[in-house]
Formats: C-alpha cells, sequence, structure tokens
C-alpha cells in the first residue's frame, strides 16, 4: 500500500525494495530499502485519496513500516 501511494508522488520504489521510514534527511533508494521520511507518507497517503479516491490510513500504515532512527546509523 505504501509503494502504490508513494507512486502517486513521484517516488517509484523499485526492486523488490522495501519501505523504511527515518527521521534523517537523507532520503531515497538504499541497496534492499527505499528510506522516506514519515511526511512523506503523510503527503503520499492525502494525494492518493485525491487521485484515486480511496483513503488510506496514513496513523495505520506509518505504525506497520519498519524505521531507522540516527542509533542506527552509529
Amino acid at each position: 500500500m505504501a509503494k502504490d501511494a508513494l507512486s502517486i508522488i513521484g517516488i517509484q520504489v523499485t526492486g523488490g525494495r522495501s519501505v523504511v521510514l527515518t527521521d534523517r534527511d537523507s532520503v531515497g533508494e538504499r541497496a534492499f530499502t527505499y528510506l522516506i521520511n514519515p511526511s512523506q507518507l503523510e503527503y503520499a497517503c492525502d494525494q492518493y485519496r485525491l487521485t484515486v479516491g480511496e483513503s488510506i490510513d496514513y496513523e495505520g500504515l506509518e505504525a506497520v513500516l519498519p524505521w531507522l532512527t540516527e542509533e542506527d546509523f552509529q
């Protein structure tokens, strides 16, 4: 669902990558993941609703996505 919503705002998550949330400014493709900020996900969910007409529960989607935090990068 996250990949579908992100595609609406021009973020194509390809190559079997999983969507991972981060609190860092550095977002985009990584080896096995695609890092996004929560604000990107929220915007994508809003745009998906406006474009497709179906609502995506942003909070529910955010709750099931994995996170990489600043601590993970140290």
